[in-house]
């Protein structure tokens, strides 16, 4: 569907493959599911979900709100939607004045939930650590986990960050080790990654 949008906008075959790309993983299976549903609600309206009207867009997307749909689902949806759909007047469906408004209609009535609501003491598992011992009394196992645990706490990174990590890539500095990840992570292309010798730990 997204190659026919594509197709008709006058985009080659081959400036099509590379756009389509600029996908994560995870970014085209969300899209697939959301594509599935919208193109089996539009056959049973007789709609073309390539080129359904603005008001079938609202009205898929008012049904799904009163399924209990949060907002953030819901501008996925738009998304996905606006993806595939041909727009209006040159305009991507999703960036209409109108649905603009609509979901900022959904954000007031539904406002997101905080992804965390919960902190926890970090002072636990520092308590843990210290009281292991030094390194040198430790085995391979447990320094590896009281390293993966301090990068955590210290780097604020995700665990998609920490598991990039490759001997392949670290440099040493005079500062302690750097490391660049090579491949991509959830939220950034290219990352680097530094342990500094003051935070009392070293990579083996």
């Amino acid at each position: 569907s997204v190659r026919h949008t594509l197709k008709s906008q006058g985009i080659s075959e081959k400036a099509t493959s590379i756009i389509l790309s600029s996908w994560r993983k995870g970014t085209e299976a969300s899209y697939t599911s959301v594509w599935r549903q919208w193109n089996c609600w539009c056959n049973q309206r007789n709609y073309d979900p390539i080129s359904a009207p603005v008001e079938a867009v609202l009205e898929f997307l008012t049904e799904e709100f009163h399924k209990g749909k949060q907002y953030s689902t819901l501008n996925s949806y738009r998304s996905s939607i606006s993806m595939t759909h041909v727009g209006v007047k040159g305009i991507p469906v999703g960036k209409l004045p109108i649905v603009s408004s609509f979901m900022k209609g959904i954000f007031n009535l539904r406002p997101p939930c905080p992804r965390y609501t919960l902190s926890w003491d970090i002072s636990a598992v520092l308590d843990f650590i210290t009281a292991q011992g030094e390194n040198e009394s430790l085995s391979l196992k447990q320094v590896t986990l009281k390293l993966t645990m301090l990068m955590a706490l210290t780097s604020a990174g995700r665990s998609s960050d920490i598991h990039g990590l490759d001997l392949k890539f670290r440099k040493f500095t005079p500062q302690g080790v750097e490391f660049t990840i090579a491949k991509l992570t959830k939220t950034r292309n290219k990352f680097c990654f530094q342990l500094f010798s003051h935070t009392g730990y070293c990579v083996p």
